[in-house]
């Protein structure tokens, strides 16, 4: 068996953006890669609306206050893509942020998760629906675990939360990701 690193990429909700313009790199990159990561911030620039006129010259401002909550998770998950990892891990990679924007960065995780391995923790379950292991934690324990369809049939905790954020959303005539 031949040895092989595992590359792993974090994407947390307070992703670090720092100082600089939005196709900016902190980390060593070859020319290829700089190339891969310049286009598709270009790409999350233009197609999501970066609010100065400079394109990919935005200087972020620190902490990136100059960019919306969803331009900012947009942007880290852009960067996060070009170190073409093995494991992707999103920490509540939609937390805080509009429904548009949400719809928006769930497409691109699932897109992800068809060639990558992907852990999405996140308290709103209808985004992790179509996952293909949902592991359900109470007082930072597994107390349930499977694809939502058998969680559901159980009608255990999963099942109780889920119809209950259903019906908050349906109350609130937000749609489901």
């Amino acid at each position: 068996m031949r040895d092989r690193k595992i590359k792993t990429t974090a994407c947390v909700l307070l992703a670090a953006l720092f100082l600089g313009g939005c196709g900016e790199q902190p980390i060593e990159l070859t020319e290829q890669e700089e190339q891969t990561i310049v286009d598709y911030a270009a790409h999350v620039v233009s197609k999501y609306n970066i609010k100065q006129q400079d394109g990919l010259q935005t200087k972020l401002s620190e902490r990136a206050s100059n960019l919306s909550g969803g331009q900012c998770q947009r942007l880290a998950i852009a960067r996060a893509l070009l170190r073409n990892a093995d494991i992707y891990i999103f920490d509540e990679a939609t937390s805080n942020i509009d429904i548009e924007s949400e719809e928006l960065i769930m497409n691109v995780i699932h897109e992800l998760a068809k060639e990558k391995t992907v852990i999405l923790i996140s308290h709103r379950l209808a985004n992790v629906v179509d996952s293909d292991r949902i592991y359900y934690l109470r007082d930072g324990m597994i107390v349930e675990s499977g694809k939502h369809e058998e969680l559901m049939s159980i009608d255990a905790g999963y099942r109780q939360l889920y119809d209950s954020q259903m019906e908050l959303e349906n109350i609130c005539g937000r749609k489901a990701v």
